[in-house]
């Protein structure tokens, strides 16, 4: 890609002007680290940068946050320069190899619309009406149940299966050997034979734009007809995190790894949820709540908050805890401090009365 484009793709802005000629006369290939960096790619540099580096960089363009006179080539401003890297990174990630089609050893239904510049890799199965979008990648295994719709420069990584009926956005990654639409566990007892009914599930799974799914996940499609599990749009999960049915997680959410949520929760938009923490069937969590690692929700949490613990209460409430448990008062550090500052006051007046009338 040339510099000029790149530069109009993103928006970006340079620290000193340089004329369209000439920054369409660079090309960029890729992204590197500043000390393995070489014509053909970008990087980036930060205040604390050291002089060897800056003066033995390679690449033809630096991201900075402020102009940095020690390098002499081009220079792109941006207040996040390793955050930038970051996303221009991804711009130039091609999984596997740059090329695109259907591998012979690859079964594609012929009533499946596949896109342009698509990479569909051995023993991968598109079924019936599925619909994929362009420069979309299935990696090796890959399994694509009847129905499905695949959004545009998405990448399903190895032995992810899509179950019937999902809807999966565009510029969306899931890792491997994730599980998306996966029927829901509903299970219920017949209270004259005692034997187990299995319900089966006939709602959709939608997974919105720019979400990116971790490895060994899975999602569960929703119960009934009509009804949907929707993890909307920016979403990031981690690895090994299940998803009940008919959840909703808002805008923007965060679940690191090992993250369980039971069905019919709703999380609302930029929530932030640590490891291994369990959140109850059927109960509403607000927006912009952060939720710490290990803890276990079991009721409603309004929006705006840090909560941890079993059951998970509020941060500060949390902490009480911790301290009761240790055999300390709730304001035992308050305490100690105030006591602190008593003792400095009274040696301070001691002093000041011992120099009183005296000479310095």
């Amino acid at each position: 890609m040339q510099l000029k484009d790149l530069i109009q793709k993103f928006n970006l802005s340079t620290t000193k002007p340089w004329s369209d000629a000439h920054l369409d006369s660079i090309e960029i290939l890729g992204v590197s680290l500043i000390h393995n960096a070489d014509a053909t790619d970008i990087s980036f540099a930060l205040p604390d940068t050291s002089d060897e580096l800056i003066q033995s960089c390679q690449a033809s363009v630096l991201i900075v946050s402020r102009h940095d006179s020690r390098f002499k080539s081009i220079q792109i401003l941006h207040h996040d320069p390793k955050g930038l890297y970051s996303t221009l990174g991804a711009a130039f990630f091609r999984p596997f190899d740059e090329g695109t089609g259907i591998d012979s050893l690859a079964i594609v239904h012929p009533t499946a619309r596949i896109g342009k510049n698509v990479r569909i890799f051995a023993n991968s199965v598109v079924r019936e009406n599925v619909e994929i979008g362009d420069n979309c990648v299935l990696y090796p295994g890959t399994y694509i149940d009847r129905n499905v719709s695949i959004g545009n420069h998405s990448i399903l990584h190895p032995n992810v299966v899509i179950f019937r009926d999902t809807v999966i956005g565009s510029r969306t990654t899931i890792g491997a050997g994730s599980v998306i639409g996966v029927e829901a566990f509903i299970h219920r007892r017949d209270p004259a034979t005692h034997e187990d009914i299995k319900q089966y599930s006939f709602g959709t799974t939608v997974v919105g734009n720019d979400v990116d799914i971790g490895a060994l996940c899975s999602i569960e499609r929703a119960a009934n007809s009509g009804d949907f599990t929707f993890i909307k749009g920016g979403c990031k999960l981690n690895d090994m995190i299940h998803i009940g049915h008919d959840v909703v997680l808002g805008n923007n959410c965060r679940l690191s790894a090992q993250v369980g949520i039971a069905g019919q929760t709703k999380v609302g938009m930029q929530g932030i949820i640590y490891g291994q923490v369990g959140i109850a069937h059927s109960i509403t969590i607000g927006d912009n709540v952060t939720i710490g690692g290990g803890s276990g929700v079991r009721s409603a949490i309004p929006a705006n908050g840090f909560y941890a613990g079993y059951p998970a209460v509020p941060f500060r409430e949390w902490g009480r805890q911790i301290l009761r448990q240790r055999g300390l008062k709730d304001d035992s550090p308050t305490q100690l401090l105030e006591t602190k500052i008593k003792d400095l006051e009274q040696r301070l007046s001691s002093l000041e009365s011992s120099l009183v009338g005296k000479e310095c």
